[in-house]
Parts: structure tokens; sequence; C-alpha cells
């Protein structure tokens, strides 16, 4: 969710919300990003990137198959 003219009280009153909600229910995570700190697309589909590069570094084009890693090409 973003809130783009939430006061700093605002933010207060909500992390206080949110602390109580995850006081009853542990298995709820909450985040709150100031907007200099939101992850854009851009820094998203970076980490993806970064993340699909080292994959093919590790696995080389290959995939496990019947507990193999195997090429792609068979």
């Amino acid at each position: 969710m973003q809130i783009d003219n939430a006061t700093e009280h605002d933010i207060k009153e909500i992390q206080s919300k949110l602390t109580e909600l995850v006081d009853e229910n542990p298995i709820l995570e909450s985040r709150v990003y100031s907007m200099d700190e939101q992850p854009t697309n851009a820094k998203i589909f970076e980490k993806l990137e970064a993340i699909e590069r080292k994959l093919d570094l590790i696995f080389g084009g290959h995939v496990l198959i019947n507990g193999q890693f195997k090429s792609l090409g068979g």
C-alpha cells in the first residue's frame, strides 16, 4: 500500500496499529518505507536481473530433471 500524503503523525499511528495487529497475529508481516526508501520497479528489476545472472552462472543453462541437472537442450 502506498500513502502519498501522510504526515509523520499519520505514519506513527499506522505503525502503532500494525504493531497491534502483529501482536495479535505473529504470522502477519509489515514494512513501512519512507518514499526515498520505497523500492521502485527499476530497483526490483535490477535485483531480478542480478539474480538471473547469478543463477545462470551457477547452473549454466541446466535444469533439475529426475534429480539430475541436465542441459535444456536435452
